[in-house]
């Protein structure tokens, strides 16, 4: 069919929106005994005999007014359509108009209705997160759904969770599953990623990925992430991607960690701290590092007699700024 042609109305599912030839995802003959008795509560059973909706996910106006539908509709009208929708729900995900239209069913769906939507992405996960499109339905789902829901995803990734982290969509999926499920449900999946810190942390989007095992992964998981960090702290802090991973890894580290951090730090010689301070983003760990006690005090005397060589460059004139010390200290 044509973009722009009128929509067939589908019996039971819905009417045309009178002057506009437009199918509209209303509910006919829906008295308020039916909505009331309704339930769609977690163990009732999906709402059944419903026909399978007609969809038209590259047309605008109508993921629009299927939008429109799930947000204002009754419940039992709202569960008509999720039935309606769900066998095309990949489909749905996949495309410019549609994604909208699945994440909002979503959003609304609950206990079974919501699981018969989820249902046909199963072995899909791949597709969807490399979707410019689908990865935003992916990570909805994670969002919206009790995380024992979530299980088909961290399988889905399972074997390509490094290759997840690096894809600039793939990134925000995995980023989702570490921050919203139990640390145990996606250990597997963690442990994956955590032979691979290095190329991680200078990655433009696996980064992201580190910053979330710092501030949700388990104690051990950061310290780990911390001691490969160690092995060449100036280098990360100066790098343009793997400095936001020195931040996250300064604030979120126990006292054992932030300790050896500075220690790195001050062990590095005269030219390479200057280095750090002196290059944009060097600098910025060293603002953030200046917020911590421990760092403030540790780093203030070896920043004091460097304090002629970081005067040469805005950079450094911010980092003697944000320890309190001024170009004649």
């Amino acid at each position: 069919m044509a973009i722009g042609a009128p929509f067939p109305c589908v019996e039971g599912l819905g009417v045309h929106v009178k002057g506009k030839g437009r199918f509209c995802p209303k509910l006919a003959g829906v008295d308020e005994e039916s909505r009331l008795s309704d339930g769609g509560a977690p163990g009732e059973a999906p709402c059944a005999h419903v026909p399978a909706l007609e969809v038209f996910p590259e047309d605008p106006e109508w993921a629009q007014q299927m939008v429109r539908q799930l947000e204002d509709g009754s419940r039992l009208e709202r569960r008509r359509l999720v039935a309606g929708l769900a066998g095309a729900s990949l489909r749905l995900a996949l495309s410019k108009h549609g994604t909208s239209v699945i994440q909002k069913a979503l959003e609304v769906a609950a206990g079974p209705d919501r699981q018969a939507l989820v249902a046909p992405l199963h072995g899909s996960v791949a597709e969807l997160y490399r979707s410019r499109f689908g990865n935003f339905a992916l990570t909805k789902l994670i969002e919206a759904m009790p995380a024992s829901s979530c299980d088909f995803v961290i399988h889905g990734l399972r074997g390509g969770a490094l290759a997840a982290a690096k894809h600039k969509f793939g990134c925000r999926v995995v980023e989702r599953l570490i921050s919203h499920c139990p640390q145990a449900q996606v250990l597997g999946l963690s442990e994956e990623l955590l032979t691979s810190v290095e190329v991680l942390a200078e990655s433009a989007y696996g980064n992201f990925v580190l910053q979330q095992l710092l501030e949700h992964g388990a104690s051990q998981q950061r310290w780990h992430i911390v001691q490969v960090l160690l092995r060449k702290l100036p280098h990360y802090a100066s790098h343009r991607y793997a400095s936001h991973v020195v931040q996250k890894a300064a604030v979120w580290s126990d006292i054992e960690g932030q300790q050896a951090m500075l220690a790195a730090l001050l062990s590095a010689d005269d030219a390479g701290l200057i280095a750090v301070a002196s290059c944009q983003s060097g600098s910025a760990v060293l603002e953030e590092l200046a917020d911590i006690d421990l760092f403030r005090k540790g780093l203030h005397g070896r920043l004091v007699a460097l304090v002629p060589a970081l005067t040469t460059s805005d950079a450094g004139k911010q980092v003697l700024a944000s320890f309190g010390l001024t170009q004649t200290s």
